[in-house]
């Protein structure tokens, strides 16, 4: 769990950091078009507070699932390793 959360908050953080610095770049993409529209309509003034905080309401949102899937993979893989070895015969 703890692997999952670190991972997706730096995931999360980077994703950030790529949209301040290259926001000029991106905001012309095809897969844009829907966080342009959402802007227009937004009531913002700037494309850059507007990203960021639907970027930051999402995060939690993402860590959270992404933690919940570790959690649920160390319980599967600490079960996995309290099983008992069998050893095999081999004729």
């Amino acid at each position: 769990m703890l692997v999952a959360f670190a991972t997706f908050v730096v995931f999360d953080l980077m994703v950030i950091l790529r949209v301040n610095l290259f926001l000029s770049e991106i905001t012309g993409r095809a897969d844009w078009r829907n966080m342009m529209w959402r802007f227009q309509v937004s009531g913002f003034d700037s494309l850059r507070t507007f990203v960021n905080v639907d970027y930051i309401k999402g995060a939690p949102l993402k860590i959270g699932v992404a933690s919940a899937i570790g959690a649920c993979m160390g319980v599967v893989g600490g079960i996995i390793g309290s099983l008992p070895i069998r050893p095999t015969v081999r004729a």
